[in-house]
């Protein structure tokens, strides 16, 4: 019995505003992570903050946009595979600087590699559709 990512479908079935929430992730991965990571190398510092930072983020992708990845544009998916792959290797960094194995960040993120998944797969699905030319 594998995980099912969580399905909101607003009342209006339309989909929440997926510029705003890559606007707000790019706006974190910019200037929050740095912090966080740097932060978290410090003494003292825990390898968990980037994880707990991040968390509200995944689980508003989930929740909000994984219904509705097939009405992203590419550019849209793109910006938001760049910033979740930015965020993960963040995540391993912090994790292997504090002695501990890179996947055990990711271990804390639960769904984050089944949403990289679907994203993936609506992007390739789009290049695939494109009409060809007949030789």
């Amino acid at each position: 019995g594998g995980k099912h990512m969580t399905i909101h479908v607003s009342r209006h079935g339309e989909s929440p505003r997926p510029g705003d929430y890559v606007r707000r992730l790019e706006r974190f991965v910019a200037k929050d992570l740095n912090t966080i990571e740097s932060g978290s190398r410090q003494n003292g510092g825990s390898p968990y903050e980037i994880v707990d930072a991040f968390r509200p983020f995944l689980e508003e992708a989930k929740e909000g946009l994984g219904p509705y990845l097939g009405r992203l544009t590419p550019v849209t998916l793109r910006r938001l595979r760049k910033a979740f792959d930015q965020v993960l290797d963040a995540t391993e960094r912090v994790f292997v600087a504090a002695n501990e194995p890179p996947y055990l960040g990711l271990a804390h993120l639960a769904g984050v590699e089944d949403f990289l998944v679907a994203v993936n797969i609506v992007l390739n699905r789009g290049m695939n559709i494109r009409p060809r030319k007949c030789a």
